[in-house]
């Protein structure tokens, strides 16, 4: 939705409310996301504001195989914290804030 994407837009410049808004959205998205982790890439796709979650057949912020040094260091650190199908915590980057699930 517009009122999404203008969210994000003002997430992304990076006020100090916008990311205790943003972090405060995630939390209870990882506890919707706890309570049924199979339906991760389902609840992802409802509750995101990443602009893949609106793109048809495209798996909900994605990020593929990735090697370290790919990613900021917070990311990073979580991704490769967590074992195979786990689900870490929210991660705040300079580019939002992340709910990871570890696929492989």
């Amino acid at each position: 939705s517009a009122a999404r994407r203008q969210d994000a837009m003002a997430r992304r410049e990076g006020s100090a409310k916008n990311v205790l808004d943003a972090e405060s959205a995630a939390l209870a998205a990882l506890e919707k996301i706890l309570q049924e982790p199979t339906q991760f890439l389902k609840l992802c796709r409802e509750l995101s504001d990443c602009q893949s979650a609106e793109q048809p057949g495209q798996l909900t912020g994605d990020l593929g195989w990735i090697g370290r040094g790919q990613l900021e260091q917070s990311l990073e650190e979580v991704a490769f914290g967590l074992s195979t199908n786990g689900i870490g915590d929210i991660v705040t980057t300079s580019r939002g804030v992340h709910i990871i699930q570890r696929l492989g």
